[in-house]
């Protein structure tokens, strides 16, 4: 069994993906939480040390680009990992400028979530990826 290397805040309006996502997530040894709505995810505040945020940008009623900036407004250090299946670059450009660490194109390689996951949650003992809060755009 792998050992804890911090809680993933998942937050997705298809269900199925969500749950999905979150069985991978664990499978690679870290918590997850999923959840469809922002005031679902809102309600885990504050979140516990060593957590990040995956949050899709288009939800149902909800966009998550919101998420960076309640996230500061209430002084949770949390960062956010956007993803979206979205080709509009003024969507994918908005999530840059919102404040993600990085932004995953949907459908995205296990590989590269768990190096995104891994650059803003380092295993013990290792640091933080110094480029971990540079937005990459996933292929």
């Amino acid at each position: 069994m792998s050992r804890f290397r911090g809680h993933v805040f998942v937050v997705d309006d298809d269900s199925s993906f969500l749950a999905a996502i979150c069985r991978l997530i664990r499978v690679g040894g870290f918590e997850a939480t999923g959840v469809v709505r922002l005031s679902d995810l809102y309600a885990y505040l504050p979140f516990p040390e060593e957590s990040c945020v995956l949050a899709d940008i288009i939800l149902d009623g909800e966009s998550g680009l919101e998420i960076p900036s309640v996230l500061f407004d209430r002084g949770e250090p949390a960062p956010v990992i956007f993803m979206s299946a979205t080709d509009d670059v003024e969507t994918l450009v908005a999530a840059d400028h919102a404040g993600s660490a990085r932004c995953l194109r949907k459908p995205f390689e296990a590989d590269e979530l768990f190096h995104s996951l891994t650059a803003v949650l380092p295993e013990p003992g290792q640091a933080t990826d110094p480029n971990a809060y540079a937005n990459e755009d996933s292929r």
